[in-house]
């Protein structure tokens, strides 16, 4: 029997809501000397707050299971309510280790999301056409970039280091909503058959390709973050740039994401065939 097909509508919705887990994930780094300022730390000390949210998305894995429980469209609404509750902590204190636990929660808000969202799309979409549409729902990444950036530049500017968190919290809130009405739930897929026993975690660790798989992951991310950190100071100590400026530079590095990104989802010959089939 065939599964019921993801719509457009359905795609976006999640591409929607991806872009503002992402924007929440993203905005700190162009802007955390600004952060550092406004709450009289070393932009060192701020860096705490990158390495808080990066730290909780890290146990992404710990949360996947409940979806399988709970349900993927519930959980995925959930995720959005974390990432609202965070974002509105951001706006009501300005105690930095205060913060470090709201921006931990956007960390957990996105590790709760990101794989019921990646299991919602493997119960409904087939597997010929699975890879297309994760690869869509990824354009988030440079979307967060490419918009979200350059917006909170200028809120940053004209309200202070804290606005971007306010127009994430009702954005989030607009995300949770249109998940709960606009995703067919998952559950009315026919079932599939029921996946093997997982492995545990240790013996997992212990075969040599899961090791050397999360050894690279871990240094991709290591040197990313390495990159990140310095990058709004860099801008601001080399060139003077003015934290709207930074916004819009910082549209560079999003185009250049979409285009790689863009180049894996569109740009092979089936592209449009496979995804079409989806609909």
């Amino acid at each position: 029997m065939p599964r019921d097909p993801l719509s457009p509508r359905a795609i976006l919705t999640i591409l929607y809501s991806r872009t503002i887990n992402n924007m929440s994930y993203r905005i700190i780094y162009p802007f955390l000397p600004v952060l550092a300022r406004g709450l009289g730390v070393t932009i060192e000390t701020a860096g705490q707050l990158a390495a808080a949210q990066g730290g909780a998305g890290m146990l992404a894995p710990l949360f996947g299971h409940l979806s399988d429980r709970h349900g993927r469209r519930r959980i995925m609404v959930l995720g959005q309510w974390v990432l609202c509750v965070a974002s509105l902590a951001v706006l009501l204190t300005d105690q930095f280790y205060l913060l470090l636990f709201a921006f931990a929660g956007f960390g957990i808000g996105k590790g709760i999301y990101d794989p019921a969202m990646q299991g919602y799309v493997g119960d409904l979409v087939p597997y010929a056409q699975r890879g297309r549409i994760v690869g869509i729902t990824e354009l988030a990444w440079s979307f967060a970039w490419l918009i979200g950036v350059p917006l909170a530049g200028v809120l940053i500017d004209r309200a202070g280091w804290q606005s971007p968190w306010a127009l994430i919290a009702a954005l989030s809130v607009v995300g949770a909503v249109l998940t709960q009405r606009m995703l067919p739930d998952a559950r009315t897929a026919p079932p599939a058959a029921p996946p093997p026993r997982p492995a545990p975690w240790v013996a997992l660790l212990r075969q040599p390709r899961v090791a050397a798989a999360l050894f690279v992951s871990l240094g991709l991310l290591f040197a990313l973050e390495n990159v990140l950190i310095v990058y709004g100071a860099f801008l601001e100590d080399s060139y003077g740039l003015a934290t709207t400026a930074i916004g819009m530079v910082s549209v560079a590095i999003g185009l250049a994401e979409l285009l790689a990104e863009g180049g894996t989802v569109f740009m092979s010959p089936t592209a449009w065939a496979n995804s079409a089939a989806c609909y």
